[in-house]
């Protein structure tokens, strides 16, 4: 209930011993086993089932400066963990960037399958195998996303940036 609070990602206890820790080539993984070299951007735990806890994930950036060291990846990432955060699986690496949300299957009856909105895509991934379907966007570009259930329904809805073409408007907010 807040009074009490832990790491559960990365695993703390794994952090091996760094000689130096102001330094522009540690990565995450290099600092401690089984971390990906990735920041997180969601999590969302599975309304369904609270021990699944679902982590996006963005490709590292440097802020302070770089010796052109990077993460394994330029692709954001989706990450679950079945107990409650003890342990991590790579479930896929995603088309774009930054995840913006998050929708475990339960919400609309696709058990075993998580639905994951990036700034550029939408995809439906199966959790087992990691296959990737690719769902059509009403736009380019994603701000934000956010929706929730009624009933048997879900509800889905999206930020774009608002665009002036031919005299109409385009972007602001959009519902599925």
């Amino acid at each position: 209930k807040g009074k009490h609070w832990h790491i559960i990602y990365p695993d703390v206890s794994k952090a091996r011993k760094a000689g130096r820790l102001q330094n522009f080539d540690l990565l995450p993984s290099d600092l401690i086993e089984g971390a990906l070299d990735g920041s997180i951007d969601k999590i969302s735990v599975d309304p369904a089932n609270s021990n699944r806890i679902y982590l996006g994930l963005s490709p590292l950036k440097s802020y302070i400066g770089s010796s052109g060291k990077s993460g394994d990846s330029n692709a954001a990432m989706l990450v679950l963990s079945t107990n409650y955060g003890k342990s991590w699986d790579l479930i896929a690496k995603l088309p774009g960037r930054n995840v913006k949300a998050i929708f475990p299957g339960s919400l609309n009856g696709r058990s075993g399958e998580v639905t994951v909105f990036t700034g550029s895509a939408c995809v439906r991934i199966n959790e087992k195998t990691g296959a990737i379907t690719e769902l059509p966007l009403p736009v380019n570009r994603v701000i934000a996303v956010e929706g929730g259930t009624c009933e048997s329904e879900t509800m889905i809805y999206l930020i774009s940036p608002f665009k002036l073409s031919k005299g109409k408007i385009t972007g602001g907010v959009r519902s599925e």
